[in-house]
């Protein structure tokens, strides 16, 4: 059963910060989830998170800012955002994995692009 990470669990490591600022610089946004073994990420187009949110915003003009949605989005809405998974023994791990599952989709469908 997989459970969105918790408000200060885990240790946020200078390694797990860079992870996050180098994917954001390049245009990708993370999503963090621990598992029964292991850590689960996923990674999906920081740009197409933003026009939903934007179209979302219309509808809704209470909604919070983009980043504390981030920070509640279950497993399920991150279907519907086209993310991809990754998972390892450590977030770092997880996280990489899902970086590099996102660059290779987007590189093997240029057509289908995510961002």
């Amino acid at each position: 059963m997989a459970r969105k990470k918790e408000e200060g669990a885990g240790e946020v490591t200078p390694e797990l910060r860079k992870i996050y600022q180098d994917a954001y610089r390049e245009g990708i946004w993370l999503s963090e989830y621990s598992v029964d073994k292991g850590y689960s990420a996923a990674a999906g187009s920081l740009k197409y998170l933003r026009q939903v949110y934007r179209k979302a915003k219309k509808n809704n003009p209470q909604l919070p800012p983009l980043e504390k949605l981030i920070e509640n989005i279950g497993l399920g809405d991150l279907i519907n955002l086209n993310t991809l998974p990754g998972h390892g023994a450590t977030r770092e791990e997880a996280c990489r994995a899902a970086i590099a599952a996102f660059k290779d989709y987007q590189k093997r469908n240029p057509e289908t692009r995510l961002s």
